[in-house]
């Protein structure tokens, strides 16, 4: 999958701290699909560049399917809960800036 041709979304520069996530083209419906977990098959894949949110907008379901849990809109960033969603091969450990009311303020997983 080509990230500039992805279906729905496309990366965009976040901020400078963040650096990129991506950022949905379309509208998203409550269980739609976004993408498949896929996270060795090419250096850059979706899942690389979905930033975390402690009040994401998406979760990967038991088949690996980033599905919506609530409505993405058009230019909405693209979430999901790293501590719900650890992988093995990224650990990570980093101060939370996502602004959600009950943010865990530290990332460590």
């Amino acid at each position: 999958m080509s990230l500039s041709n992805s279906e729905g979304f496309r990366v965009l520069r976040v901020n400078s701290q963040k650096g990129v996530g991506i950022f949905a083209t379309r509208r998203f419906d409550v269980g739609e699909g976004i993408y498949r977990m896929d996270y060795w098959s090419g250096a850059q894949m979706p899942i690389h560049l979905t930033n975390h949110s402690c009040d994401p907008n998406a979760s990967f379901d038991e088949g690996g399917l980033l599905i919506a849990v609530r409505v993405i809109e058009p230019g909405e960033e693209i979430t999901y809960d790293y501590v719900a969603h650890p992988l093995p091969a990224s650990p990570w450990n980093f101060k939370c800036d996502c602004g959600a009311e009950r943010c865990v303020g530290w990332v460590d997983v």
